[in-house]
């Protein structure tokens, strides 16, 4: 938990100090790892992609990937307007269902290369909600 805190936030112990605080009851929780393998099912997927794949919106086609980038908005709104590990484990959570559905109904690596790029830009957003809090891929069972 150190390291991933410390990873997005070693340039300011205190604050650190203050988010591993809260960090701690969300890892505590019976679902911790459920929420952490969800997450890790969007950082994984693109993690080996060369670039950041801008995401338009106008190419979603599935009822999965408009509601999934539907909630993503709402999300990244939440986390501008106040930038916790707890608002992020909230709008997670609330991501939770919809990555899930996601993931069962469509295809990410789609052959039509226009496709496969949006889905993943998509997901690398998703997975970039973490950035300036904690560092997720450190945890152990990512």
């Amino acid at each position: 938990m150190v390291d991933a805190v410390l990873h997005e936030q070693g340039h300011n112990p205190y604050q650190a100090y203050r988010t591993l605080e809260a960090f701690l009851p969300w890892v505590q929780r019976k679902d911790w790892q459920e929420l952490l393998d969800t997450f890790a099912r969007c950082v994984r997927i693109t993690r080996d992609q060369p670039e950041l794949y801008e995401v338009d919106p106008s190419l979603f086609v599935e009822p999965a990937t408009k509601a999934l980038y539907q909630a993503y908005k709402e999300a990244e709104t939440r986390l501008r307007a106040e930038r916790s590990i707890d608002t992020l484990f909230q709008v997670l959570e609330d991501l939770k269902p919809h990555i899930r559905r996601f993931f069962d109904d469509v295809l990410v690596m789609a052959e039509e290369e226009e496709l496969r790029k949006n889905r993943l830009g998509l997901l690398q957003a998703i997975g970039n909600l973490t950035k300036g809090i904690v560092d997720l891929s450190v945890m152990e069972g990512f």
